[in-house]
């Protein structure tokens, strides 16, 4: 593994499995989200969510999100 990579560089290469229908938002930015949230000590998918709801819109746009929808 090539240590000069970010880790949102890094989740950039994961392929995402999803259907293009079920793509709200990138899986980069939600991998992201879910790593983020859970080293600070949040568990499970509700406190991960409500975790990015707190941190606010440009917190979640540092981490690559692009819509509001299912978020804010």
């Amino acid at each position: 593994m090539d240590a000069a990579l970010s880790l949102m560089e890094l989740l950039e290469t994961i392929d995402d499995p999803r259907a293009a229908r079920g793509k709200r938002h990138p899986l980069p930015a939600l991998l992201g989200l879910a790593v983020v949230a859970m080293l600070a000590g949040q568990c499970g998918y509700e406190a991960i969510v409500q975790y990015g709801k707190e941190r606010g819109w440009a917190f979640l746009q540092a981490l690559g999100f692009t819509r509001r929808h299912g978020l804010c």
